[in-house]
């Protein structure tokens, strides 16, 4: 694993069980989780093949840093996703 995908990770991912503890101690009730890896994989390989084939005109118009930023950020989101590390969704009430 490469340093960006430590950092990208470490943003994306908490314990499992740590944001329904969490919510629940500020007074919501956690109706279910689920894992949406499948899901996450898609979006990000869609993303990730429509920023490519704009690549010139995204960079323009958010400028080299922040187009560089967020590639790198989709492609750790697509590699973890695809090689099946959990993503999970909360349904709240």
């Amino acid at each position: 694993m490469t340093r960006a995908q430590i950092e990208t990770q470490s943003a994306l991912y908490t314990l499992l069980g740590a944001n329904e503890r969490l919510l629940q101690s500020t007074g919501f009730k956690v109706l279910r989780t689920r894992n949406v890896v499948e899901q996450v994989a898609a979006v990000s390989k869609r993303w990730y093949e429509f920023r490519r084939r704009r690549e010139d005109l995204l960079e323009q118009l958010e400028g080299e840093e922040q187009y560089i930023g967020l590639r790198k950020f989709v492609c750790v989101v697509y590699t973890l996703s695809s090689e099946g590390q959990p993503f999970h969704c909360l349904s709240l009430r």
